[in-house]
């Protein structure tokens, strides 16, 4: 500011000159303004240029990709918003003070890993959101392993297949000051990873959220409100403890990568409860089943686990009895159990001429009731069965391919997705043959879940 005032006084005083004829004292004076702004300009030019040649950058240009991995940095007078106390030490992350001209808060925040003291005034573990530190390192960028390619193969930038951080770092302690508010984000913008990305390490606040399940195997649950959704994940904090439809008023933490961008609050005081959430909306089985909701919406179902494949990847749920009532889910099964009271959430898709809950999120809400198997015949339509636990009684068997599989009826067969029968002969007989009826490789295939299900 004290340049552009300098600057300014002088041009004012041209400004106040006299308008006669002899001008020289006026371009005179502001030759000298030139040249003085140029000299300042130059000056800081220079500065800058010795800035960068000792390292000294902000996390807006780091976050932006502007440096090179493994380019070494001092970030200088920065704020610390979390600190992660580990088996393996200690995590920090800061963010700068004030925003960026170009970016506003976006790109403000990054990790520190496991940075080692400069003095003995810095203890690491007494860190506090709020303290004022500089920090030196090399610019890095963390994967679960050098190979992105699951990532980029989908036409993602490497940058967002990983997490930025300062590696083989130290940190100063500088002193307090006010801890940083956090930072106000829109669902919408966690919707997809370009949106997410310039958050990463970032001190965020999203508000008015509830709870799609508790926490799984990982301590991550999601959240789901106005414009999106995003994970909550226990790295700074572990009691999370969260149930279906709870609401909050607020939850704020950095957000972190791990296979995904999370929130990560750092106590109890992060998650503030409330009341004005929206209330989830449930969709109907029978709806998705009839068309009338359009294939590639979201959807979200309460339904009992009627069926599980081989190590919980893709089941089947049922609403009450009837046709239309169950649908198969491509997605895994969370830890639920045969007859367990589940909420599913995902795309609806047709695969291959089957209506199916794809890349479903499931969250258990207790125990249910498995529906009654439904007895059909084996001639009429099976198209309104698809996904039911249906029952055929008294059928002989007609044909067997080399499969496993065996037919009963002229468009329907028997198959071992399931559960691994031994193959029975043509001939062959069955009072009762019970599983959910699934369609694949242009036939309807009854799937038995056990060897009770195929009674002789």
């Amino acid at each position: 500011m004290l340049r552009v005032f300098l600057i300014t006084g002088v041009f004012m005083a041209i400004g106040c000159r006299d308008n006669g004829d002899d001008n020289d004292d006026g371009a005179e004076s502001e030759a000298e303004a030139e040249a003085e702004a140029e000299a300042e300009a130059e000056a800081e030019s220079e500065a800058e240029s010795e800035a960068e040649s000792e390292g000294e950058v902000s996390i807006f240009a780091i976050q932006r990709g502007e440096l090179a991995v493994e380019t070494p940095v001092t970030i200088e007078e920065v704020v610390v918003t979390a600190v992660d106390i580990g088996d393996y030490g200690a995590n920090v992350y800061v963010q700068e003070p004030d925003e960026d001209p170009i970016d506003g808060r976006r790109n403000s925040g990054v990790l520190v890993w496991n940075p080692a003291p400069v003095d003995s005034n810095t203890v690491i573990d007494e860190l506090m959101p709020g303290d004022l530190v500089t920090v030196t390192g090399v610019v890095d960028e963390f994967a679960y392993n050098d190979d992105v390619s699951y990532c980029t193969d989908d036409g993602l930038p490497a940058t967002l297949c990983s997490l930025t951080e300062i590696g083989e770092s130290t940190i100063l302690r500088l002193g307090a000051t006010e801890p940083l508010e956090p930072v106000d984000v829109d669902l919408e913008e966690f919707s997809t990873s370009e949106g997410a990305e310039p958050w990463e390490g970032v001190f965020v606040r999203v508000r008015d959220v509830s709870a799609e399940c508790g926490p799984d195997q990982y301590g991550v649950f999601e959240v789901a409100g106005d414009g999106g959704r995003v994970d909550v994940a226990n790295d700074l904090y572990d009691d999370l403890s969260p149930s279906w439809g709870d609401c909050f008023a607020e939850i704020v933490g950095p957000l972190g990568w791990f296979f995904g961008y999370h929130i990560m609050p750092r106590s109890a005081d992060d998650l503030v409860s409330g009341d004005d959430c929206a209330a989830f909306t449930l969709d109907d089985v029978s709806d998705i089943q009839s068309g009338a909701i359009d294939e590639d919406s979201d959807v979200r179902v309460r339904a009992v686990v009627t069926a599980i494949g081989e190590d919980g990847g893709g089941f089947f749920v049922q609403q009450g009895d009837g046709p239309e009532s169950g649908i198969y889910v491509f997605g895994n099964v969370g830890g639920a159990v045969l007859g367990d009271d589940v909420v599913v959430s995902g795309a609806y898709t047709e695969y291959y001429e089957v209506s199916e809950i794809a890349f479903g999120r499931t969250c258990r809400l207790g125990v249910g009731e498995l529906p009654t198997p439904s007895i059909i015949a084996t001639d009429e339509d099976l198209e309104p069965w698809e996904g039911v636990l249906v029952r055929v009684e008294d059928v002989e068997v007609l044909a067997v391919d080399d499969f496993a599989s065996f037919q009963i009826a002229a468009a329907l067969w028997v198959d071992d997705d399931l559960f691994a029968y031994e193959t029975p002969d043509p001939g062959d007989t069955f009072s009762a043959i019970t599983g959910p009826l699934h369609y694949s490789f242009d036939e309807y295939r009854i799937l038995p879940r056990d060897a009770d299900d195929l009674a002789p």
